[in-house]
């Protein structure tokens, strides 16, 4: 997760939520690529939720990823390899990367 870089080292609320998006972007296509140049045989797969305690940034590639937003009585979204409990629960499309701001609303 090198490709992070400086953002790591900064206050989470000092980086813009969209330049988070971008570095987990680039970290999950940099994974593929060394899979593929490494002969893998099927294209690397990930899920992964990474979050600041504030805000969630969830990406999927070759697996599986659901979202869920509770809009009322106290906003929430949440994501999990598997829906859990009913109804509301939305796939992920391959190579999704989503995100959510600290007012819980997906960007």
């Amino acid at each position: 997760m090198s490709r992070l870089g400086s953002v790591a080292l900064r206050e989470p609320a000092e980086v813009p939520l969209a330049q988070l998006v971008e570095r987990v972007r680039d970290a999950v296509e940099t994974l593929a690529d060394w899979a593929k140049r490494a002969g893998a045989s099927e294209p690397a797969a990930l899920t992964m939720v990474l979050t600041d305690g504030e805000r969630l940034v969830a990406a999927r590639r070759g697996t599986r990823l659901s979202w869920l937003e509770r809009p009322s009585p106290k906003r929430a979204v949440m994501f999990s390899s598997k829906p859990i409990g009913a109804g509301g629960w939305r796939p992920a499309l391959d190579g999704m990367i989503l995100a959510a701001g600290a007012d819980a609303r997906l960007v």
